[in-house]
């Protein structure tokens, strides 16, 4: 018989409260306090796996009352002392009494790459995105013509205009300025900004001269805004967070899981990011003493699915097959950040499902497109995008790299936030790590794993298939047992990398290597004739090159090829800002891209199962 009666759920030290019913599920409820009073109260709450009891990472430790019986699934992802401690799993626990509970992961800053590196330089295109200075007349009987079309006018003779449709914001605002005209029965100065031959937005012409753009890099785990200096393209200033959807789960996949099983899941979503980047919009303003009204232009880039969620469209068709996307092409939206931006907003296209906006972006944005040379680009993340170019075709293709390289499906594993371990060396027969702010260790992220792996299979401490050898060795003593399973130790028990965690790395960097491979199968080359790997994204930018061919991530053959570009997905992002022949190129490249599809290869299973191994 089902209880209806309501239960009270305290959440500290923030001393949140909520109600709940008999049988809701814990994890789901913190969510909905998530939700509602904004991720960065119970920031340090992770669930990557998005509730499914997979991650081990929702954890909260029980106060007082009542809780679901530990099952074996739930005891598996725990350690001893953790249960002993009250730690439980939010995910396997059903509300059965009044609950106060506290946030277990301690709250860490995340560390987000905004850098970028290429010769390709970028460049303003002044006749592109403009503002126009220009004087509007009180109306008389004798010229009585709407205040839409003088404005329309005088911006003619001084600035060619292919479209003379003007947004609901734009005319809001001519409102107000026609009702203030009336009012003080003179003439006014205003400055008209002009985007790609539009009337994006007005401005009051007193004490305003200078103005920016906004370049928003929507990232799966990080946002990274750019504040633009209009006139010369200069970078003023960056802001970056976790994304707010990461409540949702680490991956598109857990994502779009969110809004099937939630009716307005989607919309959620939408407004949780739409609010996080008007967020930082406005401490870019702060810091930097710039008014809103001074943004007279905007331009996003994303994977597919992120561009879906910014929109809140439903993107369930592309976690299925034929993974088909509802839309790809770019967009142009008016009205996306409601009166905070009066401009319009750029959505740079995606080529596919699984090629998306950061994509096109950043290849254009590293020149790699227009390049003579036989390139590479991969940009490493839960899916690893890759993309071919000879000086005949362009290829791509998305590998399910899965979240280990941002330490969401290993068990110490998190994302590069400050107390977690970034790099592990080994000289002299002395072990040594860091850890990103030179704080105590948490964790460890995707660059620090490398290098560990890197080190077991250099020192022979793992076999080919991923196996600890039982090798004797100087770093013998680190190797531990827990739960059953052989694990390298950095702190105890506390953070480890066992025999699982292994596998997670192996399966990941087979999947990028099997892309590669099939790419350069597709287009008729060998490996060796690739001239230059670019790599893309956050953890790129911070992986030690050594590792990653030595673990097989890249081929050893490039090794000595790569150029690490950073944030090439935000550089994309600011080069369609400022830049009519930047937004042709990515709609030239989208277009002309091979999307390959791997599963359907023959000898994909095969490859994928050959790549498994590591050279040791």
């Amino acid at each position: 018989m089902r209880d209806d009666r309501t239960y009270t759920i305290t959440l500290l030290p923030q001393q949140l409260h909520t109600t709940a019913s008999f049988g809701d599920n814990l994890h789901t409820v913190i969510h909905a306090i998530l939700v509602e009073v904004g991720s960065e109260q119970l920031s340090g709450y992770q669930s990557p796996c998005g509730g499914r009891g997979t991650c081990g990472k929702c954890k909260v430790q029980i106060i007082s009352g009542m809780t679901s019986p530990l099952s074996s699934q739930e005891e598996s992802l725990l350690s001893e002392e953790e249960i002993s401690s009250g730690i439980r799993l939010a995910c396997y626990q059903s509300i059965e009494d009044d609950l106060i509970i506290r946030e277990f992961a301690e709250h860490r800053e995340m560390s987000v790459e905004t850098s970028f590196n290429s010769e390709e330089e970028m460049t303003v295109d002044r006749r592109f995105v403009e503002s126009v200075l220009i004087t509007c007349e009180l109306p008389t009987l004798e010229n009585n013509q709407d205040i839409a079309a003088r404005v329309i006018a005088a911006v003619k003779e001084k600035h060619s205009l292919t479209d003379h449709e003007l947004s609901l914001n734009v005319l809001h605002q001519l409102a107000v300025m026609n009702r203030h005209l009336t009012e003080i029965k003179e003439s006014v100065e205003i400055w008209v900004h002009i985007c790609n031959g539009r009337i994006s937005g007005i401005s009051p012409a007193e004490g305003l001269e200078n103005f920016f753009g906004i370049a928003v890099d929507v990232g799966t785990t990080t946002i990274a805004c750019y504040l633009i200096d209009l006139a010369n393209g200069n970078i003023i200033g960056t802001e970056s967070a976790l994304n707010a959807q990461h409540i949702a789960g680490a991956d598109v996949i857990a994502r779009i899981g969110y809004t099937m099983s939630e009716g307005d899941g989607s919309q959620i979503l939408s407004d949780s990011v739409k609010e996080q980047i008007q967020d930082l919009i406005l401490n870019l303003c702060g810091s930097y003493q710039v008014s809103p009204e001074q943004i007279t232009s905007a331009a996003i880039a994303g994977n597919t699915t992120m561009m879906h969620l910014l929109l809140g469209v439903d993107a369930r068709t592309i976690s299925r097959y034929p993974f088909n996307p509802v839309f790809t092409n770019s967009l142009i939206c008016r009205d996306l950040f409601g009166e905070l931006l009066n401009c319009s907003v750029y959505l740079l296209p995606s080529a596919s499902g699984y090629i998306g906006a950061d994509i096109v972006g950043g290849v254009v944005a590293i020149g790699m497109e227009k390049s003579p040379k036989t390139s590479l680009f991969v940009d490493i993340g839960t899916n690893g995008e890759i993309v071919l170019k000879t000086d005949s075709a362009v290829y791509t293709c998305s590998t399910a790299a899965g979240p280990a390289f941002e330490g969401a499906s290993l068990s110490c594993g998190s994302g590069g936030v400050t107390g977690v371990i970034d790099s592990v060396t080994y000289h002299d027969e002395s072990f040594r790590f860091t850890t990103i702010g030179d704080m105590e260790p948490m964790a460890i992220c995707g660059s620090g794993v490398l290098d560990a792996v890197a080190l077991l299979i250099n020192e022979g401490l793992i076999d080919k298939k991923g196996k600890f050898t039982g090798t004797d060795h100087q770093l013998s003593d680190r190797i531990i047992e827990v739960k059953g399973q052989r694990a390298l130790a950095f702190v105890g028990e506390k953070v480890y990398l066992n025999q699982a965690d292994i596998r997670e790395i192996q399966l990941a960097k087979s999947a990028i290597c099997t892309g590669i491979e099939s790419l350069s199968s597709a287009a008729g080359i060998a490996l060796e004739d690739i001239e230059v790997l670019y790599i893309g994204g956050g953890f790129g930018s911070k992986i030690r090159i050594s590792s990653a061919a030595v673990t097989g991530l890249i081929p050893a053959v490039l090794s000595d090829r790569v150029i690490c570009v950073g944030n090439s997905s935000g550089r994309g992002a600011a080069g369609a800002l400022l830049d009519k022949s930047f937004r042709e190129r990515c709609e030239a490249l989208r277009t002309n891209m091979q999307v390959i599809d791997l599963s359907g290869r023959k000898s994909f299973t095969k490859d994928l199962m050959r790549n498994m191994y590591f050279n040791a």
